[in-house]
């Protein structure tokens, strides 16, 4: 049986707080289906000095948020819609992706007629260009799987509020900016979807995957929150936990972290992904490395940065920057 959880909460700290408590507090497979105001959202481990406007966010309102998965940097505006899939953790991750990528595949070619190619590490195709891309987070008992397809965006948003790494587009030739990466429904097709019928076509492929629908649930309001808990008591520990996270998510310390002093940096591009390494300097000798990435494992940046410490502190800035270059280095 498969729990349905529809937003119009429209606010990217808001929606992701409530992910985070139906992921504690839901016991049957669920499809979460969201969509946000402008915002610009940046994964776990990236580093928002470097990935956004921000100075054009602050002009123009833009929320800024940190997810707690990993992967890379998104503009989402309500053109776009966003999608979690919350399901108990399977022995093959690697299959269950797979799983989920059919299911949004299937509901792209009910939409469009257009089945989407699935590239890298995390993105759908059509016509060579992105129309999806997602990011993944596992819990001991439940794995996530959340995304945002572009339906009928503006594109021209994207490359005004991101800043991606010229390290990014290295292996495409004459690619010189995020515009010439990705496409939406709207460009693709001809076809103008709605948020509602893009919602209604995912939740029945859902259904065809996981099994029928038990409930379905429509969130207006903060209050409404609780609603999407089967008793009173499972209700408060949602509320607390949707509260909980809400006031982390919007803490100045969870979403810009302490980047100022790391002023000398360098970018690598790994198989995992791009890396940017941080170098605080002081007389020319490294004191101190901050490590960012767009890398999918939230947890990959921590250990490697365990492992690089210690061998750049107390190297000159010069040293330390060609150590790490060094091919090897960050093989996977």
């Amino acid at each position: 049986m498969v729990l349905v959880i529809e937003s119009a909460l429209n606010q990217i700290h808001k929606n992701l707080s409530l992910e985070k408590a139906l992921l504690a507090t839901s016991k049957e497979p669920l499809l979460f289906l969201w969509r946000n105001r402008d915002c610009v959202v940046i994964g776990r481990n990236q580093n928002p000095h470097s990935e956004c406007n921000l100075p054009l966010l602050k002009r123009d309102g833009i929320d800024l948020c940190r997810r707690r998965s990993g992967g890379g940097c998104v503009f989402q505006d309500l053109d776009n819609s966003v999608y979690t899939f919350a399901v108990p953790m399977p022995r093959d991750s690697a299959g269950l992706k797979a799983t989920n990528n059919s299911v949004l595949a299937d509901t792209l070619y009910k939409l469009t007629g257009k089945r989407p190619e699935i590239s890298g590490r995390n993105d759908l195709l059509m016509d060579g260009a992105k129309i999806s891309g997602a990011a993944f987070k596992e819990t001991p008992d439940k794995a996530l799987h959340h995304g945002c397809l572009i339906r009928n965006s503006i594109l021209d948003k994207i490359p005004v509020y991101l800043t991606p790494s010229p390290l990014k587009f290295v292996d495409k030739a004459g690619t010189d900016s995020v515009r010439q990466r990705v496409t939406s429904l709207l460009e693709c097709s001809g076809k103008r979807v709605s948020h509602r019928e893009f919602s209604e076509v995912l939740a029945q492929c859902f259904a065809e995957r996981y099994g029928p629908v038990s409930r379905r649930v429509s969130v207006q309001r903060e209050e409404d929150v609780g609603k999407t808990a089967e008793s009173e008591l499972a209700a408060a520990a949602t509320l607390k936990a949707y509260e909980a996270e809400l006031a982390e998510l919007t803490d100045p310390v969870w979403t810009f972290g302490a980047t100022a002093p790391f002023s000398v940096a360098s970018g690598v591009k790994t198989e995992k992904g791009l890396l940017e390494l941080r170098f605080k300097v002081e007389r020319d000798t490294v004191t101190d490395l901050q490590i960012f990435t767009d890398a999918l494992e939230t947890g990959w940046a921590e250990n490697l940065l365990q492992r690089l410490r210690p061998r750049v502190c107390g190297l000159d800035i010069k040293s330390a920057q060609k150590f790490v270059r060094r091919p090897t280095l960050f093989s996977c």
